[in-house]
């Protein structure tokens, strides 16, 4: 019953991507790196259950499928990168120096986590360390998409836009602001729980 919420995240996932990927074969647009986004991370939810859930039985090759999960993440959120600069910054340099920027952050936190042996173990300061560099494409993601909103929403009260388009970019603003506030989160809490941790007095015990 535990793995059912990730079952249902992983099949919304790979129809969204099928979609997607079917959209972009007949236009040719930028949805194909969101399909990208979509199919990479369904494919890495069953690796990563193999380190998050111990009672699956498969604790001998955990850490290696650890591995695979993380691996399929970082293109995930390499795709992630790519359709945001495409589609709301794709004449700017700068914001193709930002993507660059970003996948390369995106390179150099895995390469750390490998070297690291961060994959290893969920509590790891390597991981941490790699889900906050993860968290920032969202930011950008949030940040552009709000922007758009803000301005069809000004073109809808002159009657130049289409009020589906801007609550599209009002519902890609929530949904990305959300995937960034919740790997900071997770962040937030592991971190008051190393401090706790670290400032708890250790009792030996009576009897030894």
């Amino acid at each position: 019953m535990a793995l059912l919420p990730f079952g249902l995240v992983f099949i919304l996932f790979v129809v969204l991507g099928a979609r997607l990927l079917r959209s972009a074969r007949e236009t040719g647009g930028a949805e194909l790196w969101l399909a990208v986004f979509f199919l990479a991370a369904a494919a890495a939810i069953p690796f990563r259950l193999a380190m998050l859930e111990p009672g699956l039985g498969v604790d001998a090759w955990a850490p290696s499928a650890n591995l695979v999960g993380h691996l399929a993440t970082s293109v995930a959120i390499c795709g992630f990168i790519v359709f945001v600069w495409r589609v709301f910054r794709g004449a700017d340099r700068w914001a193709r120096g930002l993507a660059a920027g970003l996948i390369g952050a995106q390179l150099a936190s895995l390469g750390a986590l490998i070297v690291l042996g961060g994959y290893r173990d969920e509590r790891s300061t390597a991981l941490l360390v790699c889900n906050a560099v993860r968290a920032l494409p969202f930011a950008w993601g949030f940040l552009e998409s709000l922007r758009y909103h803000r301005l069809m929403k000004r073109r809808l009260r002159m009657n130049l836009a289409d009020s589906v388009v801007a609550n599209r970019f009002g519902l890609f603003s929530i949904w990305t602001g959300a995937l960034f506030l919740l790997p900071l989160s997770i962040l937030v809490v592991r971190l008051a729980i190393a401090q706790y941790t670290w400032a708890t007095p250790r009792f030996r015990p009576l009897n030894a």
